[in-house]
């Protein structure tokens, strides 16, 4: 269930902060929970879902992974959408846990891991422009 629409502008600049926050930690984990958090602020009318996949897609892809041929997270996700949002449900009710092993296994997958430590964080990627704004 999404918030109130009031609520959205907050819940997306902490959204902002959280993200930039984990940068440091497990990428995986980083692209993983910021996915989650944006599928349950819900800031959209339409294709919350699409872009928190290509939000997690791309986190992943500044990071260094990249994608096995012919697999995508849209697809990985496509092949058992029931369990999908039986994970998201369940995450709602039981925390993280459940969705973090499922992000997990779509990672490996759907992705190869980095070949050597070039990142970029988050902000820098996105922008200067959403830097200041988030100030």
């Amino acid at each position: 269930m999404a918030p109130a629409a009031e609520l959205v502008p907050s819940l997306m600049m902490e959204f902002f902060r959280n993200v930039e926050r984990s940068e440091s930690s497990d990428p995986v984990k980083t692209a993983g929970r910021a996915m989650l958090q944006l599928l349950k602020i819900h800031p959209f009318g339409q294709a919350n879902g699409r872009t928190a996949r290509a939000l997690a897609t791309y986190l992943l892809l500044c990071r260094g992974y990249t994608e096995r041929p012919f697999k995508t997270l849209e697809r990985y996700i496509d092949e058992d959408v029931d369990q999908y949002y039986d994970v998201l449900a369940r995450s709602s009710l039981e925390g993280p846990g459940s969705w973090d092993a499922y992000f997990f296994r779509a990672v490996e997958k759907v992705f190869k891991p980095p070949d050597s430590g070039a990142s970029a964080d988050f902000l820098s990627v996105i922008g200067e422009s959403l830097r200041k704004a988030l100030r």
